[in-house]
């Protein structure tokens, strides 16, 4: 992290340069999945596509986010890689990526409600294959103030913190 703010560059062309990045490689991991999912003869039209590849990018600027908050508050990459891991697993694990939401616990329900991940997850299954727990707005909405609060406040700590 030092090396990078140390750079004769401005803190926001780095937030930029680092947003744009991750979620470059984001896209084209998921354009992947989706590809090998159209071979596989999973059928999905244009607007399932299109709404598809919007949660896709939300879904990236809001871990892009994520990294930028955890990473201007540490030195080292190790540290970073360890909250990275701890955090985004339980999330990952929670978001109904693995099963549905209605055939959660009650108790268990709330839990996944506050996962940010659920309304990313939600929200792709709804746009592809039309099987979504929530509308599609709702999760559109949602992924939408999370992506924008955790951008927001990713820059504004990165910008602050010392090289």
């Amino acid at each position: 992290m030092k090396e990078v703010l140390v750079a004769p560059v401005s803190r926001l062309s780095i937030v930029v340069g680092k947003t744009l990045g991750g979620s470059t490689v984001a896209m084209f991991q998921g354009l992947a999945i989706l590809t090998v999912s159209a071979l596989m003869g999973v059928k999905i039209n244009a607007l399932g596509l299109t709404l598809g590849l919007l949660f896709m990018l939300l879904t990236s600027f809001f871990a892009v986010g994520i990294g930028l908050i955890i990473a201007s508050r540490l030195s080292d990459f190790e540290g970073f890689s360890l909250i990275m891991n701890l955090l985004i697993m339980p999330m990952i694990l929670l978001s109904t990526a693995f099963f549905p939401l209605e055939s959660a616990p009650t108790w268990m329900k709330w839990i996944i409600y506050l996962d940010p991940l659920t309304y990313a997850v939600d929200g792709l299954r709804g746009a592809l294959i039309g099987q979504g727990a929530l509308p599609l707005i709702v999760n559109l909405i949602v992924l939408t103030v999370l992506c924008t609060f955790t951008l927001l406040l990713g820059a504004y700590l990165f910008r602050r913190c010392e090289a």
